[in-house]
């Protein structure tokens, strides 16, 4: 007799990651969309990380 095997759905879980190169950006209302988007593709966030620099550097 064939063994039944459970499969579970797994929950993805992101941490959210922006960068604030100017004081005029609105980086935290832009992760709130993102965040939501997540919950949409059924997603959870469970952190987010801003980190602010004078400007976007082209190597990273």
């Amino acid at each position: 007799m064939a063994e039944l095997i459970e499969i579970k759905d797994t929950e993805e879980r992101v941490i959210l990651v922006g960068v604030n190169a100017s004081d005029g950006e609105d980086t935290e209302g832009s992760l709130d969309e993102l965040e939501e988007l997540v919950k949409t593709a059924g997603g959870t966030a469970v952190g987010r990380l801003i980190q602010n620099r004078e400007k976007i550097h082209p190597g990273t």
